[in-house]
């Protein structure tokens, strides 16, 4: 009977645990990151059963091209930080409360673009040049382009 209990014990607590670490992992982003991936896939795979049930052949050409390569990634655990070899020596400080309105000059000089002109015309480049990555649009329309669309509003 004492080799029962303790081994319930045990079971409980190996139960209890991963209880918690379940709980953990629910409440956690990492399970909300996961659904909304398996979402994304299971939207995909309907998307894809939908062009093969329309007859779309997934050997078709497009004009779209897309450059790759191998990517590279690094993270902050990476960097090697050093201490400095002297102290920093700041004077004294003054706080500056800074303005809270801004003035006419300032707004006069701020830019703005005009969204849905520029959404009209990438639309009007994808129509007539078909599916384009973001650097084929920018090549056939290049920034200054939205220079012009600011200056026009003015």
């Amino acid at each position: 009977m004492r080799e029962l209990s303790r081994e319930s014990d045990r079971v409980l607590l190996v139960r209890r645990r991963a209880e918690e670490n379940l709980r953990a992992y629910v409440e956690s982003n990492k399970f909300r990151e996961n659904r909304a991936v398996a979402r994304l896939l299971a939207q995909l795979e309907r998307s894809a059963i939908d062009l093969r049930e329309s007859g779309v052949s997934p050997h078709c050409r497009t004009r779209l091209n897309l450059p790759c390569g191998r990517a590279e990634m690094s993270s902050i655990d990476s960097l090697r930080l050093r201490l400095p070899d002297e102290t920093l020596h700041i004077g004294d400080i003054e706080a500056n409360a800074g303005v809270s309105e801004v003035s006419d000059a300032v707004l006069e000089r701020l830019e703005t673009v005009r969204i849905l002109e520029v959404a009209d015309e990438i639309i009007r480049l994808i129509v007539s040049h078909g599916p384009m990555t973001l650097g084929g649009v920018i090549a056939r329309r290049p920034l200054s382009w939205l220079r012009v669309c600011v200056l026009r509003k003015q």
